[in-house]
């Protein structure tokens, strides 16, 4: 005699082929998800977002400490952004050229301002009684200090100004590690004082942060008076 099927046995059945497409999607994968409205919860689990190459683009991942640090990756692998720990345990944020070398970042150690980039100011007297100059026919070094190497252009401003007989002129050149990257336009008899900004490429092989030692020479090209030099900033800028 043919046993008639039990409520219970169809129940049974709905029951085994929800598990078995629950596994199959599980072994699938997830190809795509909208979440329209409320919240995706990882509760002290990762997320990471991986390029097709291989490549970890982002991740969210915890430390043995418990403390999390997120990653975010350009497509070669080279960072963009960080949240990370110190060695001390301080956490940090930190934006990556594309070398991976660290460009802007906070001073955990003192929870204020900045680690990165190095702000640098220079002071100039509060009076022009102090002028340096020359006689020379030769370039002679006038002016020098360093900056560290931030951006991949400079940007040098001075004033030069000329006194003496009529038909005395004279040039500035800006040099950094000795290499002379500016040379300025012939000044003549100028009695006035002219203003002159100009950007070098400063990057070369320098590596970031490098001290970049910077001179300021100048010379007499014709007459007897003397040519005076008097820098108003060197600072980096950015490209074009």
């Amino acid at each position: 005699m043919t046993s008639t099927n039990k409520p219970e046995d169809w129940f049974s059945r709905l029951a085994a082929v929800e598990r078995d497409l629950r596994e199959l999607r599980a072994k699938v994968g997830l190809t795509s998800a909208r979440i329209s409205d409320g919240t995706l919860t990882v509760d002290g689990g990762e997320f990471v977002v991986q390029h097709l190459n291989g490549q970890l683009l982002l991740a969210v991942q915890r430390q043995d400490d418990g403390k999390y640090t997120i990653i975010l990756r350009r497509h070669d692998g080279s960072k963009v952004l960080e949240l990370g720990t110190t060695t001390t345990g301080n956490q940090y944020w930190a934006l990556h050229d594309r070398g991976n070398r660290i460009i802007v970042s906070d001073d955990t150690a003192s929870a204020w301002g900045l680690a990165d980039p190095k702000i640098v100011g220079t002071l100039y007297p509060a009076y022009n009684k102090i002028l340096v100059g020359t006689t020379s026919a030769a370039y002679e070094r006038l002016w020098e200090g360093e900056l560290p190497a931030a951006n991949p252009l400079m940007r040098t401003a001075w004033t030069i100004s000329i006194t003496g007989p009529a038909g005395t002129s004279g040039n500035v050149q800006v040099l950094y590690d000795d290499a002379v990257v500016l040379t300025g336009a012939t000044v003549t008899d100028a009695s006035a004082i002219q203003l002159v900004i100009a950007d070098a490429t400063q990057n070369g092989n320098r590596a970031y942060g490098d001290l970049i030692n910077i001179k300021i020479q100048a010379r007499r090209t014709a007459g007897t008076g003397t040519v005076y030099v008097t820098p108003l900033g060197t600072y980096g800028a950015q490209s074009p």
